[in-house]
């Protein structure tokens, strides 16, 4: 190579890293500079670089808020020969209390240089400062497909998932909204799986709704279905990917009649395809600490609450029936029971509950009505108790307590004599009720000891232990029926010995062949190792035995008495049964293999 050459690849290689390093960006970003102590900072780190595996960022020093991932977002592009990775890494910072903090500078090492992002301030308030911030967190975002995560590609048709928040308390409404999109027609009613919102108590919101929506020049026919969730407990929950199966005309695969896609009767091809959305995820706070009651129910939205009583006058003994109604937007199943305290001189019972759902207009609201019934004791004018029940306000972002009325109600008569009436019986009634009457006995003479085998006695447990030892013997049976019929060479095997111990016992009483008695001990080997004897040679049948571990002596008899019994076929004999010597030790074999198994 000349020193031309040599030079200017040395140039080239040279100037190679510069450039890659100039393609390489690490910035750190924040949605907001200033939020209240209870808000919530979204911070993200975008890496860019022409390579396709890049390593993770090290964050920087975060004491100051705690730190919830919020998943990351990759894309590469193929551009020109050229590929670049860019990768954004989401967290979810909560500051732990007020004051200036700053970001520092997070860190990442490619091709042995380090890159670094520049610090961020923020100024976090104390709470109830920045309440716009605050409010426009509770806000639905705008419904557009930029906010969406779209699942499937946009060949006309797909599907989108989203929250209206992205950040949510424990308990606090959160709508999940499932779009599907179509421009083309289907050839049947697709079906819509949900994901499983585990962590979350559902709310099905109807009726779907329909409408046309234009993007990129394209117009789609829509169909929106949406679920209420509310999170309950804190922390980052993960919502899986919607699926929607729906079938589509192919007009991509033609038949052999017409290779344009359509058959003789003008019918299109189906395919089947099934959509798959992005998952999502949300950020769950638990309510502030700081102001929050102990009697705090756990409850959060938007209520009021109203009392109501059955009568304000009422006799000694007479039930008052006090209804108290909760209403208003949130959890309406998850409100507790409000609280009050006890009164004397009155009986209390609970009367149950009753709740009234309302879906209306795609919120989660109704009634929950409460009622409890006060008995009075003794007259007079009394002040029932007030009920209370805490919760936390999404309007002013504090916990808020809920209180009754207070009700008067007025109580007339004597007072309720709860003894016993005594009996006024005449000297006649008094012997016809002594007669009824069995006193009872202290001194224990005419008392008789009757010793028995009492309930648990043998009649007891034989009549339960008999039906259950049939029980179990029936199922016993039935396993093994059933292990049989799964597995046939099991059963061959197992019952081999006994097959060929009644052929030879057969055979003492009636004229049996050698031939048949070699035939029993063929067969014997074919049940017990699931083969054909018949087809094996005699070298082959004595490696099998030999890997069973079958003794020696026993394996060279056998191969001796069928050498033998083969051998007989040929030789004339005097008589045309074999010899009861042959049976007897054919049947000592047989036996010397079971005890080997």
């Amino acid at each position: 190579m000349s020193r031309a050459r040599i030079t200017i690849l040395a140039c080239l290689l040279a100037a190679l890293p510069p450039a890659a390093r100039a393609d390489i960006r690490f910035t750190a970003s924040v949605d907001t500079d200033s939020i209240p102590r209870d808000g919530v900072v979204h911070f993200t780190l975008t890496l860019q670089a022409p390579e396709q595996s890049l390593p993770n960022p090290t964050l920087p020093d975060l004491g100051a808020f705690e730190v919830f991932s919020s998943g990351r977002a990759q894309n590469v592009s193929y551009v020109d020969g050229r590929v670049t990775t860019s990768i954004a890494y989401n967290y979810a910072l909560v500051p732990r209390g007020p004051g200036n903090y700053t970001i520092g500078e997070a860190k990442v090492t490619i091709d042995g240089k380090e890159y670094t992002t520049q610090p961020i301030a923020i100024v976090v308030t104390k709470e109830g400062a920045g309440s716009v911030t605050q409010q426009q967190r509770q806000q639905p975002p705008p419904e557009t497909p930029d906010r969406e995560k779209p699942g499937g590609k946009r060949e006309g048709i797909f599907i989108t998932t989203s929250l209206d928040k992205d950040t949510a308390l424990v308990n606090e409404p959160v709508t999940f909204i499932f779009r599907f999109y179509r421009a083309q027609r289907l050839l049947s009613s697709p079906e819509y799986n949900r994901p499983e919102f585990p962590g979350f108590w559902v709310e099905e919101l109807s009726p779907q709704r329909r409408y046309r929506r234009t993007i990129d020049g394209v117009e789609y026919d829509v169909t929106e279905l949406r679920t209420m969730l509310f999170p309950t407990d804190a922390g980052v929950k993960t919502i899986e990917p919607a699926r929607l199966k729906i079938a589509i005309p192919n007009r991509s695969r033609g038949s052999a009649l017409d290779p344009f896609g359509r058959d003789i009767f003008g019918l299109i091809g189906g395919e089947d395809r099934v959509l798959q959305s992005d998952p999502l995820s949300l950020i769950v706070l638990a309510p502030p600490a700081r102001g929050r009651p102990e009697n705090w129910s756990g409850l959060v939205g938007r209520f009021r609450m109203k009392s109501s009583v059955s009568a304000r006058e009422v006799a000694v003994g007479d039930p008052i029936t006090v209804t108290v109604t909760i209403e208003g937007e949130g959890n309406i199943k998850s409100i507790a029971r409000p609280q009050f305290d006890s009164i004397p001189d009155f009986r209390t019972f609970s009367a149950g509950t009753s709740e009234t759902v309302s879906k209306e207009g795609y919120r989660i609201g109704g009634m929950k009505s409460f009622e409890e019934v006060f008995v009075p004791q003794r007259a007079g004018v009394y002040a029932l108790p007030v009920f209370s029940l805490c919760y936390y306000d999404l309007n002013s972002q504090r916990y808020a307590t809920l209180t009754s009325d207070t009700i008067t109600v007025t109580v007339t008569g004597a007072s309720t004599d709860f003894s016993l009436p005594s009996l006024r019986l005449q000297p006649d009634e008094l012997s016809d009720l002594a007669a009824d009457v069995r006193f009872l006995k202290t001194d224990g003479t005419d008392l008789r000891t009757v010793a028995g085998p009492g309930l648990f006695g043998p009649a007891f447990w034989a009549g339960h232990l008999v039906p259950l030892c049939g029980l179990l013997a029936f199922v016993g049976w039935r396993r093994r029926i059933l292990r049989d019929q799964a597995n046939p060479a099991s059963r061959r095997r197992r019952l081999a010995y006994r097959s060929a111990l009644q052929r030879l016992r057969n055979g003492e009483s009636a004229r049996v062949s050698t031939a048949d008695v070699a035939s029993a001990l063929e067969q014997f080997f074919s049940d017990r190792y699931n083969c054909a004897a018949r087809g094996l040679r005699r070298n082959d049948m004595r490696d099998l035995l030999a890997k069973d571990r079958v003794p020696e002596s026993t394996l060279n008899e056998y191969m001796d008495l069928l050498d033998w019994c083969d051998r007989s076929r040929y030789v004339p004999a005097d008589s045309d049964g074999a010899p009861s010597e042959l049976i007897t030790r054919a049947i000592s074999l047989l036996a010397e293999f079971e005890q080997s198994r």
